[in-house]
């Protein structure tokens, strides 16, 4: 903990990015994407469910049109 309250002082202020806000921001970012990825997996499973047993998915009968 101690090397990290000393790189502050000695890294120049353009490269000062490791802050609160910072940490935030990617933190924010990270539960976006998890939550659009969550909800596409979701839709596309939805989808693929309606599929007769053994036809394919659906994308792939879309495709095929």
């Amino acid at each position: 903990m101690w090397m990290l309250d000393a790189a502050g002082t000695v890294l120049p202020e353009g490269i000062r990015f490791f802050t609160i806000g910072w940490a935030v921001i990617h933190l924010i970012a990270i539960a976006l994407v998890f939550a659009w990825g969550y909800r596409k997996g979701r839709k596309d499973e939805r989808r693929d469910r309606g599929a007769a047993p053994g036809s394919g998915s659906a994308s792939e009968r879309e495709r095929s049109s």
